[in-house]
């Protein structure tokens, strides 16, 4: 496991603009940088996918950011021995169009363990009629 240290930094600076907006601290805001905004223009929703279809190696592919298309492969799963484990000759691949918002850190999952948060298209509605 790694830790981002461009994450840390933004967490950090984030925290601090809270302090100051509630009156904390007393200087103006900064600005929080090295962190990619998406702004993909239509309304989103996270979406945890794909899962390990076995237990294995797991090997990434994609990161924080990436866009992704529907069958693009986003993580590898092996074996001890780096042999590939699963369909697809060990790839895992996404059935969603979206953005990678974060992996599910660790080399090692068991199956059914989930992979990634997506950021995908929002299709559904906002508000749902109360039901009589």
């Amino acid at each position: 496991m790694s830790i981002d240290p461009a994450i840390v930094t933004a967490a950090v600076t984030g925290l601090r603009n809270v302090m100051r907006h509630i009156g904390m601290l007393g200087d103006a805001p900064e600005p929080i940088l090295g962190i990619q905004v998406l702004n993909p223009g239509f309304p989103v929703r996270r979406m945890v996918h794909p899962y390990a279809p076995e237990s294995g190696i797991v090997q990434f592919l994609v990161k924080s950011g990436d866009p992704v298309t529907a069958g693009d492969p986003v993580a590898r799963l092996t074996d001890i021995y780096g042999r590939p484990i699963g369909p697809h000759d060990g790839l895992v691949i996404t059935e969603y169009d979206g953005y990678v918002l974060g992996l599910n850190v660790g080399a090692v999952c068991y199956q059914h363990d989930s992979l990634l948060s997506l950021l995908v298209r929002d299709e559904g509605d906002l508000v749902l009629p109360f039901p009589n």
